[in-house]
């Protein structure tokens, strides 16, 4: 297994072997087999950089000509521009795919682009009145096919942008029936599967698994939202995923760093609402003091342990919980130059603990 690293970190290590090996410290054999052992890492490639922006642009441009001429246009002749559009464009971009093919990626790119367009356009014409979520679905839906035969990374992360958007739109579940909301969450945890599975088998990309526990965590609040839960069981709920992310996550091992911190941070503010005594009062009717000191102890113990063991995304929430009770114990009596000082001073020495834990190796991490 190669280390992935930036091409700076990679001509810095090289500098520092070649110093070890002019001293003595290593030889010639060992520096290669070191430098063997990572692998530099793509930078963003400028013309696909410039040809993604450019077909967003071009497809924004598109989409806004039409919306703003929508009224002076016959149904048939605005179905017919939507389809023209979406086709030329795909097809242009298949027939330039030999000699030019980044622009021949963008002009495949703009097509989608118009399809989504389209598809609210096309209610809008038809006054179909469908949900957001539905024509968020079914953009996805062309999306993935185009993904699927392109094998484009890009098309993955909008994809599952995609995807949260339809998680997101679901929130509004207030004008859906049951069965309605049932059909586009099923659809959506679909989606999300096969999101999950293509970046875990495919591409392998840190963007990806970002992504993936981004729609873990918008499809679970969708579900909240419906059936809305209580805040002390949804808290309960995404400390238990983050607490699977950092220690048993079920996908983005490829990056596994960056799950576990991902999950660091959604346990960190799942566990921050659990310290407050109100939440734990509204579910068990009954003064929730004790209740939240004790939470608080086997949170920071845990957060310190997870610290220990070089995490060191768990220091900022070290620090809020302490800052949040020093603010909850001594703002309404103390001096309020005081009480500023000293919160100053601990952020300050939480500062100086995190610069120390980074220059000890930590932020490997980070």
């Amino acid at each position: 297994m190669k280390f992935k690293v930036s091409k700076s970190y990679m001509d810095g290590l090289e500098k520092q072997l070649s110093v070890f090996k002019k001293e003595g410290v290593i030889t010639e054999s060992q520096q290669g087999q070191m430098l063997a052992s990572y692998e530099v890492t793509k930078g963003i490639n400028l013309i696909r950089l410039v040809s993604v922006v450019g077909s967003v642009l071009v497809g924004l441009g598109i989409l806004t000509y039409i919306a703003g001429n929508w009224q002076n246009m016959s149904p048939l002749f605005r179905m017919a521009l939507i389809l023209l559009g979406m086709l030329g464009f795909y097809a242009t971009g298949i027939q330039l795919d030999g000699s030019y093919p980044k622009t021949a990626r963008a002009l495949r790119y703009i097509a989608l682009f118009i399809y989504g367009g389209g598809l609210f356009l096309t209610d809008q014409t038809f006054h179909l009145n469908r949900s957001v979520a539905f024509h968020f679905l079914i953009w996805s839906v062309g999306v993935f096919i185009a993904m699927y035969y392109e094998k484009d990374s890009i098309l993955l992360y909008f994809f599952q942008l995609l995807l949260g958007a339809t998680a997101i739109t679901l929130f509004d579940h207030y004008t859906m029936d049951t069965f309605e909301f049932s059909s586009y969450y099923f659809v959506l945890l679909t989606g999300v599967f096969l999101a999950i599975k293509v970046a875990d088998t495919q591409y392998k990309t840190a963007l990806s698994a970002f992504l993936s526990v981004g729609l873990m965590f918008f499809t679970t609040m969708t579900l909240i939202a419906y059936f809305e839960v209580d805040g002390f069981y949804g808290a309960l709920i995404f400390l238990a995923i983050g607490i699977m992310l950092l220690y048993r996550p079920p996908f983005g091992k490829h990056s596994i760093r960056l799950v576990q911190q991902l999950g660091i941070i959604i346990a960190g503010f799942s566990g921050f609402i659990l310290t407050f005594k109100d939440v734990w009062e509204d579910v068990f009717n009954m003064n929730g003091t004790v209740f939240a000191v004790v939470f608080t102890i086997v949170m920071l113990l845990s957060l310190f342990y997870l610290v220990k063991k070089e995490h060191v995304t768990a220091i900022p929430f070290i620090a809020l919980i302490i800052l949040r009770y020093y603010f909850d114990t001594f703002y309404d009596f103390m001096p309020k130059s005081l009480f500023f000082v000293i919160g100053g001073g601990i952020l300050i020495g939480f500062g100086l603990y995190l610069e120390s834990a980074r220059r000890k190796g930590l932020n490997k991490n980070v």
